[in-house]
């Protein structure tokens, strides 16, 4: 699907645990704080790399230019994301980075009546989720 090609296209695996001494105390953390979208830095692009305003609740995200999803948390956390659109779904690659992490989507014009932004913690146990880790829109 091409409006899922932004998401996937924005990811990347990262991982940096090397310090000083070849070792770093690591907090792994299994929740999310905070899951908040926000628009472009720059509006009318086709990806998003600056984050601008947060997009309020109850708002609609752009259908015809890219914005940004983040994931808030404290410590280190493995994400994966995914996009529902109209029941249809696609995980993306995993991201391993501290404190916060995001992901840019472009709907490329919209099309379907509903989409949601999922965001999964992934620990030693597998794909974990919380009843916060989720934003939704419905287009009319």
């Amino acid at each position: 699907m091409r409006q899922l090609a932004g998401v996937l296209a924005s990811l990347t695996a990262a991982a940096v645990l090397d310090g000083c001494m070849g070792t770093t105390d690591i907090q792994v953390v299994d929740k999310i704080d905070h899951l908040q979208a926000y628009y472009c830095a720059t509006p009318n692009q086709d990806v998003c790399t600056d984050r601008g305003d947060p997009i309020p609740d109850g708002a609609l995200p752009p259908i015809t230019e890219s914005f940004q999803v983040w994931a808030f948390y404290q410590g280190w956390v493995s994400t994966y994301w995914q996009l529902n659109t109209n029941g249809d779904s696609t995980k993306s690659a995993n991201k391993f980075e501290q404190d916060s992490t995001h992901v840019w989507i472009n709907l490329n014009g919209g099309g379907a009546s509903s989409y949601t932004v999922h965001v999964f913690i992934k620990n030693q146990v597998g794909l974990i989720t919380a009843t916060d880790d989720s934003l939704r829109w419905t287009f009319k």
